[in-house]
């Protein structure tokens, strides 16, 4: 009888084992190297400018194929050395950086000081930058005419490291040399007079192989030292052409593998169970952006925006009215928000969308939110590359009062935020050099305020709703750990999953 029992409890051990063992691997997964990952990132193939970048989908296509001096590591939140080995700064504005030895382009050419100097000293001449104005900054280099000029704030020592003397002591200087916009070409694919730049090398960890109308192949690059860091990286991404309303359809059919875009609230259909999403923090700003250079649009006044801050998609949606989405100690409270704006909004509002933005019950409830107050809102949707040129087109705000957008905000920085809310053609009465800086003082907090009010008063940029940036990506594939902090998507961290 003991014999028995003690056989029983051996059998039921050995059971337990096996169902431990068999939970274990059914739970575990082995992450591989994806040959070529297919994703939907923006919709103009071609290389953005970066001294004109137009979208967020343009940003994050020229952070895979162009680095700069130095990067943003999102995890510590500091900023770290690329092409840089060292750097020094004194408090006077003076920044000398040491290059790396072995910068090298994707085909093995070696990244020289004139290949960096010649690289920012474009945006010093062509003066179009849509987040950071460097050439407000820079010392002595005003008069550039030509990328062989020279200048005092500017230049290479005979040591061949890259010194800069600014005007003014800035912290957001880093977070220019960390961005795509200071990416670095190699000088000969710059021409020395007009700057116009037609790439051939590249600098980040991915460089263009092909590229057509329709699609354009990234190949990894095995010069970057991303490939050091993430030696697992997609071999190749296939960026695809296809339009905004047409992404979940392409996800479901598997014709794309990725597809990064805004939240799009109240959704026709839920997406096929095939489909994963991932939502970053409410950082993207819905926002209706004043149409041309005149301030004579119509009024959108606070019985509207309190309306449509009633719109609500469980915790996806939430009011704007603090501004900024990261608004912690430099952003308004509600009531000073609305106190900038009219009571009453016009009788009629025309305002623009790109096709495909906006989910029909979406823009079915935003229409409704205007008719609750009786506004008559016209809002047209048209192609998304004929919509991106309204925004520097002075003669939009005679055929529309707003142009519907949305931006992906980064907590870092406030300042630039609001820059790039402003817009190309409006002159803001506000100097925002003042207050980028880390610590922001009394000082710093009133000028970025003021400045949000003035947005507000011009009908500049008046924010309704903060929504998120959405990652979908098809069942088997695993986005790795992207930074948390904003809405930044870094591809050379996705991989295949295998379940064990």
């Amino acid at each position: 009888m003991k014999l028995r029992i003690v056989f029983g409890i051996i059998i039921i051990l050995i059971l337990s084992v096996l169902l431990f063992e068999i939970k274990m691997k059914k739970d575990q997964v082995m992450l591989k190297q994806i040959d070529e990952l297919r994703v939907r990132l923006t919709n103009s193939m071609k290389i953005p400018d970066p001294t004109l970048i137009q979208t967020t989908g343009d940003w994050y296509y020229l952070d895979h194929i162009s680095r700069g001096l130095v990067s943003y590591d999102s995890n510590q939140q500091k900023f770290s050395q690329f092409f840089a080995q060292s750097w020094s700064s004194t408090s006077d504005g003076l920044h000398v950086f040491k290059l790396k030895p072995g910068n090298k382009f994707h085909d093995g050419t070696e990244i020289t000081p004139k290949d960096i100097l010649w690289s920012i000293k474009r945006l010093l001449i062509k003066k179009t930058s849509t987040h950071f104005p460097l050439w407000d900054y820079v010392l002595g280099c005003e008069d550039l005419k030509s990328l062989e000029d020279e200048c005092s704030g500017l230049f290479v020592t005979n040591t061949g490291d890259i010194t800069f003397r600014l005007k003014t002591q800035s912290d957001s200087f880093f977070l220019q040399l960390a961005s795509p916009e200071t990416g670095i070409w190699w000088s000969g694919d710059l021409n020395p007079q007009t700057g116009d730049l037609k790439p051939t090398k590249f600098s980040g960890p991915y460089f263009v192989s092909q590229v057509n109308e329709n699609e354009v192949v990234l190949l990894k690059n095995k010069h970057s030292m991303m490939s050091e860091e993430f030696p697992n990286s997609p071999k190749a991404i296939r960026l695809l052409k296809i339009p905004l309303a047409e992404t979940d359809q392409a996800l479901e059919s598997a014709q794309v593998d990725l597809v990064i875009r805004s939240h799009r609230p109240f959704a026709d259909k839920p997406l096929d169970k095939s489909v994963r999403t991932h939502l970053t923090p409410r950082s993207t700003i819905l926002h209706f952006f004043g149409a041309g250079q005149t301030h004579e649009r119509a009024a959108i006044g606070q019985d509207l925006i309190q309306s449509l801050w009633q719109i609500k998609e469980g915790e996806n949606l939430v009011s704007s009215e603090t501004f900024l989405p990261f608004a912690k100690n430099f952003g308004l409270e509600r009531a000073e928000f609305l106190a900038e704006l009219p009571e009453k909004s016009d009788k009629i509002i025309k305002a623009v969308a790109p096709r495909g933005f906006l989910t029909s019950n979406f823009k079915r409830k935003i229409l409704e939110a205007a008719k609750n107050v009786e506004v008559q809102l016209e809002l047209e949707e048209i192609d998304p590359t004929i919509w991106i040129k309204l925004f520097s087109d002075p003669q939009t705000s005679e055929k529309y009062d707003y142009i519907l957008s949305s931006y992906a905000a980064s907590e870092r920085y406030p300042a630039v935020q609001l820059r790039y809310l402003t817009g190309s053609l409006a002159s803001p009465p506000i100097d925002l050099k003042l207050a980028e800086n880390t610590e922001l003082t009394t000082e710093r907090v009133h000028i970025l305020r003021n400045y949000e009010k003035w947005l507000l008063r011009s009908r500049q940029a008046i924010p309704f709703l903060f929504n998120s940036t959405s990652f979908l990506y098809r069942e088997g594939f695993d986005l790795g750990e992207q930074p948390a902090t904003d809405a930044e998507i870094e591809l050379w961290r996705v991989q295949s999953r295998v379940e064990l």
